[in-house]
């Protein structure tokens, strides 16, 4: 199943430096599969068994506490979920230039 972990508060300021190259093999080295970053905003897309959320956060921060020595607040969702967040969002935010367009296009398999 895909899921996204947004990483809140990482490489805002200088403060909580991450590297996403360094984030990717940390979630590949948990045993997430398919494992993608995007930009420097720590939002990483994976995939991973069916589990529940809840346990799947904190699997992520555990990962955050091991490689870089801090914790952050943690939302996992799965693809389905955004994808549906998106299409549901207000229209004044379709507004926006091919966002959600390229949103799902980024999720999509």
């Amino acid at each position: 199943m895909q899921y996204i972990a947004l990483l809140r508060g990482i490489n805002v300021g200088g403060k909580r430096p991450v590297k996403m190259s360094v984030l990717k093999t940390a979630y590949e080295a948990a045993g997430f599969t398919n494992v993608q970053t995007y930009i420097n905003s720590g939002n990483v897309l994976f995939e991973a068994p069916e589990t529940g959320l809840t346990t799947l956060a904190a699997t992520c921060d555990q990962i955050m506490v091991e490689t870089f020595g801090f914790s952050v607040n943690i939302a996992v969702v799965t693809a389905d979920q955004l994808i549906q967040a998106v299409a549901d969002a207000p229209a004044w935010w379709g507004n926006m230039p091919d966002v959600k367009h390229n949103l799902i296009v980024a999720i999509a398999p």
